[in-house]
């Protein structure tokens, strides 16, 4: 029977790849340690892409910052544009096709 710590850590594993819980058991300690260590750069080369992830956030907020002016004024215009036709069909100077 499986120790608490090893029960948590087959749930995990068993939550994304099954088939390789299966296999985990009946490996050799060779293949078993090969398994270990891919794991160990795969951890290190998912650690460089958060970096990376984080990098393109920052960059995507200036982006989002430095536009954001542009479109309060196309949203400010449309909106000036969209009342004015308002007030106008209202008034009866507009006629609806």
């Amino acid at each position: 029977m499986p120790s608490i710590e090893a029960d948590k850590w087959m749930t995990v594993i068993g939550n994304f790849d099954d088939e390789l819980l299966t296999n985990m058991g009946s490996m050799s300690d060779a293949e078993l340690k090969k398994r270990v260590l891919q794991s160990e750069v795969n951890l290190i080369e998912n650690a460089r892409e958060k970096v990376k992830d984080q990098k393109l956030k920052k960059a995507k907020k200036a982006y989002d910052d430095a536009k954001k002016p542009y479109d309060d004024a196309k949203k400010f215009q449309n909106a000036i544009v969209q009342y004015g036709m308002l007030l106008l069909e209202e008034r009866g100077k507009v006629e609806n096709e």
